[in-house]
């Protein structure tokens, strides 16, 4: 009895690993990563999705598809792999096969029989978050895809659905007044249906960063790069709901945000709703930063900006310079006056012409002094000076 035993937990433990190892390899089975998303394919058409985020389920398990969804236009078919909020419910049959105890408890999920059914795979190219060694966030582009070395070894079979940071580069991005810039940002990104994402289109995430690209450049062709600078708020034409052309202003990062919001006003024209059309929803926003496009440009750029900080200091040098000598010109003419007044007044009165000869003899005598000059005394002058002397 220990022997049967024993030969029956060695069996089912070889089994677990050789399950493990299946799920590895995506053969038979497949052991899907928290936050993601993956297909079985039969042949070339889509047999089930398996998703698994905590506190989420796929919309098709709960019993009541697509029937929640009000919107008429909406294909309940597709509809059905949309992600929910809630854990999925399970009937009693569920629990009845062994296949799901393994699901349960180990998570890892029976594909089918191999190759006939198996998971779909995918080339997928991402640029995502990176912590550095000094605690810096950097750009990180990796790469899944079946041929040229990859990091993920090989094609991806699954498609994250929890929200996720993916960065976006715009380069040549012209301002009002002809800037050219390059944005690099962070857009958080869940992707609610990944039916849609993956089956609605080639490359759903090249889809969404080519909306980014056009927004980017939309709103930074109505700002001069001192608004940009200064993270104005840009204002552009949106179609409503209503179909009605309108007026909005917003932040460059509320637009990004509008691209996938689920309604329907747009800012591209007859550009469509990123997650109505391809269950692609995106979260939040934000400019991790922009500089220059090009070297050239900034080194032009900033040559002429400080060009013009050193003429308008110069200017301001100038004028307070000419501001001190008109100043102190008022100042020696004040003390002159006062002078002329105080010394002058006893000797002629209030006669201002008598003043401005005893002035003139002043300045005579001041000439005299320095030695070398030839003096002529006008007859008035010397009127005037026999006229003191006989008083």
């Amino acid at each position: 009895m220990g022997i049967m035993l024993g030969l029956l937990v060695v069996v089912v433990v070889s089994f677990a690993f050789l399950v493990y190892f299946a799920a590895q390899d995506k053969k038979f089975f497949t052991a899907p990563r928290e936050g993601t998303a993956e297909f079985v394919m039969e042949g070339n058409r889509v047999r089930r999705m398996i998703a698994v985020w905590k506190g989420h389920h796929q919309l098709g398990l709960d019993g009541a598809k697509s029937t929640t969804n009000t919107d008429s236009t909406l294909n309940p078919i597709i509809e059905q792999y949309r992600i929910v909020p809630g854990e999925p419910t399970h009937g009693f049959l569920y629990y009845l096969n062994p296949l799901n105890w393994i699901e349960s408890s180990l998570g890892i999920y029976w594909v089918g029989l191999w190759p006939f059914i198996k998971n779909y795979l995918y080339d997928f190219i991402w640029t995502e978050e990176k912590v550095t060694e000094d605690g810096k966030i950097v750009p990180h582009t990796r790469r899944a895809i079946k041929k040229g070395g990859t990091e993920e070894g090989g094609q991806t079979p699954f498609v994250k659905i929890n929200d996720t940071n993916y960065f976006f580069v715009v380069n040549d991005v012209k301002t009002r007044d002809g800037v050219p810039l390059k944005f690099i940002l962070l857009v958080t990104i869940r992707v609610e249906n990944p039916y849609k994402a993956l089956f609605s289109g080639a490359d759903w995430l090249e889809r969404t960063g080519g909306a980014i690209r056009n927004m980017t450049i939309r709103c930074g062709g109505v700002r001069s790069y001192e608004e940009v600078t200064a993270s104005t708020p840009a204002t552009l034409k949106v179609i409503g709901q209503n179909g009605v052309e309108e007026s909005i202003t917003k932040t460059l990062e509320e637009f990004i945000v509008m691209l996938g919001d689920g309604t329907s006003d747009v800012v591209q024209g007859k550009d469509v709703d990123l997650l109505t059309a391809y269950g692609v929803c995106t979260i939040a926003a934000k400019i991790h930063e922009f500089d220059f496009a090009d070297e050239d440009a900034a080194i032009e750029y900033r040559k002429a900006t400080t060009q013009m900080y050193v003429a308008k200091q110069k200017g301001l040098g100038e004028q307070a310079e000419a501001n001190g000598k008109a100043e102190a010109i008022k100042t020696l003419a004040n003390a002159e006056e006062y002078r002329i007044n105080k010394i002058y007044q006893p000797v002629a009165g209030d006669d201002k012409e008598a003043r401005m000869k005893i002035r003139q003899l002043e300045a005579l005598e001041k000439s005299g002094d320095k030695g070398g000059n030839t003096i002529v005394i006008p007859d008035e002058v010397l009127g005037l000076a026999r006229k003191f002397t006989q008083k």
